[in-house]
């Protein structure tokens, strides 16, 4: 029976740590989403700026690990604001190879501002066109950085959303925009046909007629065009069906196989 009984105690406290140390954390929890303002609630009614980024590539090359981005950054002011600037921090070295569409450094945080020709965002609208390429020692530093981001409007500082916190801020933002139109009213769009016959055998050879570009029947001619890496690194996509998606799912007309 006395053993029973010190069992009996020990499992007790055992317990009652445990328990604690959940009480410790939910608490710990709720303070920090009161003290930051950023709970999921909060999250809806957010005005200022909301970035994106979205890793689109990734490679490895002399020890170390390259990832390119697309940044998109959202306004959620109003009215709309002629410039922007935000911070995000990083975990470990991360450094810069390129970027397009933006200024960036790095100094512990990633320091991104628009250049001349796209600091203006109206109310509700994106920037989606800049792009970044990084590289570090691993590719966690750089997977990381994967998440939509809320700017703290006084510090510019970037706060990542959680799973649940992104959910709500896109249901919120939805609302924001004030439009009404319900899921029946939108027309869909339909899937441009791919066209039939190359580009030379429909237009024939193309000529410059004032300041456009015109086919043989006199009709304006828009080339739609991309390049290729090299492709001596790459053979793999030179084949009929990426060159396929290439003209059906992207509207290019004009490919240039690069050779370095």
């Amino acid at each position: 029976m006395k053993s029973f009984i010190t069992s009996y105690k020990k499992s007790s406290v055992v317990l009652a740590c445990i328990a604690a140390v959940i009480i410790v954390t939910l608490a710990t929890i709720g303070i920090y989403r009161i003290v930051s303002g950023q709970g999921v609630e909060s999250v809806r009614d957010f005005k200022g700026l909301a970035v994106t980024f979205d890793k689109t590539n990734g490679w490895e090359s002399n020890g170390s690990y390259y990832a390119q981005y697309n940044v998109s950054i959202e306004n959620h002011n109003s009215p709309q604001i002629a410039s922007w600037h935000f911070s995000i921090p990083v975990s470990g070295q991360i450094n810069k190879d390129n970027a397009w569409n933006c200024n960036l450094s790095i100094n512990n945080n990633l320091e991104i501002s628009n250049v001349d020709y796209n600091g203006t965002i109206a109310t509700n609208q994106t920037v989606s066109d800049v792009g970044i390429i990084l590289y570090a020692n691993n590719s966690s530093a750089l997977d990381d950085l994967v998440g939509t981001y809320l700017i703290d409007g006084k510090t510019g500082v970037g706060r990542m959303l959680s799973a649940e916190e992104l959910k709500a801020f896109r249901e919120g933002s939805s609302d924001a925009t004030g439009d009404d139109t319900t899921p029946s009213d939108v027309t869909p769009v339909a899937p441009k046909v791919p066209e039939v016959g190359t580009p030379l055998d429909n237009h024939g050879a193309l000529d410059v007629s004032g300041v456009d570009l015109v086919d043989c029947n006199g009709n304006k001619y828009q080339l739609r065009g991309v390049s290729t890496h090299g492709l001596q690194w790459f053979p793999e996509y030179v084949n009929e069906g990426a060159f396929k998606c290439l003209r059906d799912d992207w509207g290019v007309n004009v490919v240039r196989l690069a050779m370095y």
